[in-house]
């Protein structure tokens, strides 16, 4: 027995010794790794770079710590790596680094989008718990998440304020069909459709809750869901929209076989949808009578759009009057707050297909072919065109007076764009107008040219034609009448404007208010940094601002243009000017 005691000891004592050789080994070892650490890092070609690293020894690792840019990080991590090609025996790495807090961490960048069955996450987010409280999230959803691009690092800031997003995104995709959430360093876009203006706003006050002040809440893609859709497809209707229960389906089915009996059997209701609690519309009870009258005017290309806010009348119409007491009839019906938008027109009207050739050379004659309703409006043309081109020859040989044609009130602001283009663009060029659409052309000498020219004649023709600007810049142009540009900057990611600012947008406002009609185009920009629907947002929001302001100071809304270009229009600005706006005078 003592023995055996004796001979335990000494085993004791053996290992005792060489785990204390072994420990001793590995802390001398430690120490030369961290005399060579320190050596590198305070080393003069570096300059101070690494002053706010320092390398210690804890326990059997050596351990890079302190605050330092994510470059700088990088750049020591690298110079240290020689550690991690050392076997030291007992040693369990090189330089350990994740102590290392980076001093300017990279935001957080989310993308939730919701369509059909899929339900995907993709974007850079802090790490932590944030990871799976989104997947849990998702899993409350009847669809397949897809969560491979959604990436978690320590290099991402934010999670002081991040924690609140798995709940907002509950709160954003619930309802939705279709939904899209992008999250961005400056902005917030929230893009889906919502039952009502309270859903709305209840959902843009979350968002401003859940994220930094500095980021921007973009609530302009949160349309509000159609009650009611009609679209006529062939000898039926295909309804869409959203009601509190079938009793309604069945109120809407009979309201469109009554008003239209040719459609029985041929309706399409599948889209039109059952929500219970839906608040119940106070104007479906007076819809038929009007949808009835709506049905019988518009021949082709009826469609009828109700949603919480706004009526939507879109369709041919043989006769202009027949859209005239529509609308009329549509604001009795549906009266205010509801906004009524008629973009009913008499598609067989020979006075919107024009055409005015503008010729190749400043000896050219203007060239104009098409109809027109009476001599008047072809006079009335005419001594425009001469006051636009009055060195050049008007050829209206082609233009005829046709009594089937309808005099809109685009006729009248037609000359002034004339006008406009004549002194800006040199009037050379094609101009053609057919039925819903204007389609200009030509050489321009700059943008602002371009822009300024398309917006000017999209004002002057109104919302029942899209333009489309086939105008190209050439340098080689011969240069326009220079513009009145104003200037307002904005501090970045901001859309509030500086007071020292205001007195530029009373002055542009006094402007407008001089004798004489003028027409102010409000190109906003953004920096050439973040997304490119992140700038387009903000720089709608700081037109938005200028324009509110405009208005302050008695600028009425239809004297005002507004053209957000985001970060495509940043070009090369001088530094301080990419967040801008411009406002630019047109016809002085």
């Amino acid at each position: 027995m003592k023995l055996f005691v004796a001979t335990l000891f000494c085993l004791l004592v053996l290992i005792l010794s060489v785990t204390t050789w072994r420990t001793s080994d590995v802390q001398f070892a430690l120490a030369r790794l961290e005399t060579d650490a320190r050596e590198i890092l305070d080393h003069p070609d570096n300059l101070g770079l690494f002053s706010g690293l320092t390398v210690e020894r804890k326990q059997f690792d050596l351990v890079l710590s302190g605050t330092a840019d994510r470059e700088i990080r990088d750049r020591a991590i690298r110079l240290l790596n020689f550690g991690q090609g050392k076997r030291i025996p007992g040693l369990r790495g090189g330089v350990v680094v994740d102590a290392v807090t980076v001093g300017n961490p990279e935001p957080p960048v989310l993308k939730v989008e919701s369509q059909d069955l899929l339900l995907s996450f993709e974007g850079r987010i802090p790490e932590g718990a944030f990871r799976g409280q989104l997947e849990a999230v998702a899993r409350e959803f009847p669809v397949n998440p897809i969560m491979g691009m959604l990436k978690t690092s320590r290099d991402v800031g934010g999670a002081d304020w991040f924690g609140a997003m798995p709940a907002f995104v509950r709160k954003f995709l619930t309802g939705a069909e279709g939904a899209t959430l992008i999250l961005t360093d400056e902005s917030l876009i929230l893009d889906r459709t919502v039952p009502d203006d309270a859903a709305r706003e209840e959902l843009l006050k979350a968002a401003q809750a859940t994220v930094p002040a500095t980021i921007l809440v973009d609530g302009m893609k949160l349309r509000i869901a159609p009650g009611l859709h009609l679209v006529r497809e062939g000898d039926g209707w295909i309804i869409s929209g959203a009601v509190p229960d079938e009793q309604t389906v069945t109120f809407v089915r009979q309201m469109v076989e009554q008003a239209d009996p040719a459609s029985v059997g041929k309706n399409v209701l599948e889209k039109l949808a059952i929500r219970p609690g839906m608040p119940p519309a106070i104007w479906l009870r007076r819809f038929p009578t009007f949808f009835q009258q709506f049905a019988a005017g518009v021949r082709s290309g009826a469609e009828i759009t109700v949603t919480g806010n706004e009526v939507i009348l879109d369709g041919d119409v043989n006769d202009n009057a027949v859209a005239a007491r529509l609308r009329t009839t549509a604001d009795a019906t549906f009266g205010p707050p509801m906004i009524i938008t008629s973009r009913m027109i008499n598609a067989n009207n020979p006075l919107r297909r024009l055409a005015f050739d503008f010729g190749k050379t400043s000896s050219s004659e203007v060239i104009v072919v098409g109809n027109v309703p009476t001599a008047q409006v072809s006079e009335q043309l005419t001594a425009g065109l001469k006051q636009a081109f009055p060195s050049r020859r008007i050829n209206e040989l082609e233009l005829k007076v046709d009594p089937l044609s309808q005099t809109e009130d685009w006729v009248a602001s037609l000359p002034r764009f004339l006008l406009e283009f004549s002194r800006r663009a040199g009037g050379n060029g094609f101009l053609k107008l057919d039925v819903r659409k204007a389609s200009l052309s030509g050489s321009v000498p700059n943008e602002i040219t371009k822009d300024a020219l398309g917006l000017y004649l999209k004002w002057a023709l109104g919302s029942t034609f899209t333009v489309e600007n086939l105008l190209t810049v050439d340098s080689k142009a011969k240069p326009p009448a220079p513009y009145d540009v104003s200037r307002v900057t904005f501090a970045e990611a901001k859309a509030l404007i500086d007071p020292k600012q205001l007195p530029v947008l009373t002055g542009v406002a006094a402007r407008l208010q001089q004798p004489g009609e003028r027409v102010v185009l409000i190109k906003a920009f953004a920096s050439k940094s973040g997304s490119e629907p992140a700038n387009l947002a903000i720089s709608a929001k700081r037109a938005d601002a200028v324009r509110a302001e405009l208005a302050k100071n008695g600028v009425a809304d239809d004297r005002v243009l507004v053209q957000p270009t985001g970060k495509n229009g940043a070009g090369g600005s001088p530094q301080g000017a990419e967040r801008r706006v411009e406002l630019i005078i047109l016809e002085e």
